[in-house]
């Protein structure tokens, strides 16, 4: 073999060996693999807590504490009171205005609120109708009988327009 020969295969050799080095090395220096995490599922929107009638409420009701429940609602009516301090303190002691049947959303139009404009003008009717109703007289012959009628929701009234007016009268005592 001619010393040209010899040359020329020692550099290919030496060549393949140098790309095969390479390709080794390169190997051993991969980066890290990239961790692919999926995008966690959407939440479904919390579905908030309101006010429902526990019982069904007539018109001319002074609500109270025992008479709602909380209830979660994907969507409730415009005007529904959540169910927070705030909004049953504002529900404490108002007039049922429109009939609500049980599991029904409490809402701004079926009650009158105690500031609400008219409030006490309710009540001092509600009153008045029990004042109206209380007694009945029956005579029969030489006979006469009182009978006295109790209406609840009138009573609660007087009893809530008692409480309203105590302010009031304080009031105009002093002016």
């Amino acid at each position: 073999m001619s010393s040209a020969l010899r040359i020329s295969i020692i550099m290919v050799l030496l060549l393949a060996t140098t790309a095969f080095g390479l390709i080794a090395y390169s190997s051993m220096n991969l980066p890290a693999p990239i961790s692919v995490q999926a995008a966690p599922a959407p939440e479904a929107p919390p579905t908030t807590v309101y006010f429902v009638a526990r019982y069904p409420l007539t018109e001319g009701t002074v609500v109270r504490d025992e008479y709602f429940r909380s209830a979660p609602l994907a969507e409730a009516p415009s005007g529904a009171f959540r169910d927070t301090p705030n909004d049953m303190s504002k529900l404490r002691g108002s007039l049922v205005r429109k009939f609500v049947y049980a599991g029904d959303a409490i809402t701004s139009e079926k009650v009158m609120l105690r500031n609400d404009q008219g409030f006490l003008a309710a009540l001092e009717k509600l009153c008045q109708d029990d004042r109206q109703k209380a007694t009945v007289t029956v005579s029969a012959g030489d006979k006469v009988k009182v009978y006295s009628i109790k209406n609840s929701k009138a009573s609660e009234a007087c009893a809530e327009l008692e409480r309203q007016q105590l302010p009031m009268t304080s009031a105009r005592s002093t002016l």
